[in-house]
């Protein structure tokens, strides 16, 4: 298999983007695996150059999250899985004076979702749709001075939303997954405690119905964060990825929702922020952002109606999108409580709508 994704652009070094490709060689009879990364581009005048390390450890996740729980951890089932780099490469062995200094996201996310989403095309229930990557406003780096505290200076990475996990063949996208180099494995910040160890106010958290790649098994949904400083100013700097190429469903599966971020004038004007970049906020002024949501797994038409009616009575998924394109057909209402699976109509509408 020859695959490829694009990480975003980023305005004022990589117009382009960054292209990451992979040859993928898949040998049952031997019980390996071969990713070759050889044919990418050379390292980039930026940070999301990947080390040997990272390039190498995207790859095995990747292949871990794909194939099973089964799969032993140890020395002999790694040496199973092959991975060709190259020198000087953005995702290889890089060289002197190549920066890496954003190497475990980034690149990594995109070369976690390449090759997972490509073990999905071979079939047999394995491989999974693509995982959100947005590290948006509610993923920034803020730093400031302390009004409370005698203007001591603080600086952090926040972590207040989380992307929408990929789908699987079993199983829809976790809510709480991350990046996908870290797929799960990251905790998500309490908004009490941010609030107490630095001068900000959470506005509202919360998830973005409709935003999960429908599928057979939907992806995780994406979360929206708007957030402000108390007093003073607040630096946020901001490397976000999938704010312009979302994360992609498999096997008919659809794509999650993009990222997008804002900033809020003191007058309520929203303006589009770029993925990149370093935004300065005073009292009066506030950041918003959404995460992306994950693929989707399989054709939406085939997802179980009660699954869709439990997640547009729960607010994730609209009557629209039930309707268009999970073709679900309802009675009753959802804010009353009366919401119900129209069988007939249900019927209908996928057998006048085939995959």
């Amino acid at each position: 298999m020859d695959v490829g994704s694009t990480h975003d652009p980023v305005p004022g070094f990589l117009p382009d983007g960054i292209a990451v490709k992979a040859v993928i060689d898949v040998d049952p009879d031997a019980g390996e695996i071969t990713v070759d990364l050889r044919h990418n581009d050379d390292c980039v005048k930026a940070g999301f150059n990947q080390t040997e390390a990272t390039a190498r450890s995207s790859v095995m996740a990747a292949i871990y999250h794909s194939l099973g729980t089964g799969l032993p951890r140890n020395s002999g089932a790694f040496r199973c899985i092959k991975v060709l780099l190259r020198e000087n490469s953005v995702v290889g062995i890089p060289r002197f004076p190549a920066s890496c200094s954003i190497a475990t996201t980034n690149v990594a996310d995109r070369l976690v979702n390449l090759v997972q989403s490509a073990l999905a095309g071979l079939g047999h229930d394995i491989g999974l749709a693509e995982g959100g990557l947005c590290m948006g406003v509610n993923s920034g780096v803020i730093s400031g001075e302390d009004f409370r505290n005698g203007g001591r200076a603080y600086i952090s990475q926040l972590t207040l939303a989380s992307n929408g996990g990929p789908a699987s063949a079993f199983a829809d996208g976790w809510g709480t997954y991350g990046i996908p180099a870290a797929s799960g494995l990251t905790y998500r910040d309490s908004v009490e405690i941010n609030e107490i160890k630095f001068p900000m106010i959470v506005d509202h958290l919360r998830l973005v119905a409709g935003s999960a790649g429908a599928g057979a098994h939907r992806g995780g949904l994406a979360v929206e964060t708007r957030y402000r400083v108390r007093e003073g100013t607040m630096t946020v700097v901001t490397n976000s990825d999938g704010q312009l190429f979302a994360p992609q469903g498999v096997l008919g599966g659809q794509s999650g929702a993009l990222g997008v971020s804002y900033f809020i004038h003191e007058d309520g004007r929203e303006e589009r922020m770029p993925g990149f970049g370093v935004q300065v906020i005073r009292k009066g002024q506030a950041l918003r952002g959404t995460t992306n949501g994950g693929g989707g797994f399989g054709d939406p038409a085939k997802r179980d109606p009660a699954l869709v009616l439990r997640d547009v009575s729960e607010m994730r998924e609209t009557t629209e999108r039930a309707c268009a394109t999970y073709q679900v057909a309802f009675t009753g209402d959802a804010t009353a409580g009366t919401l119900a699976i129209d069988a007939e109509r249900t019927q209908k509408l996928r057998r006048s709508n085939p995959a």
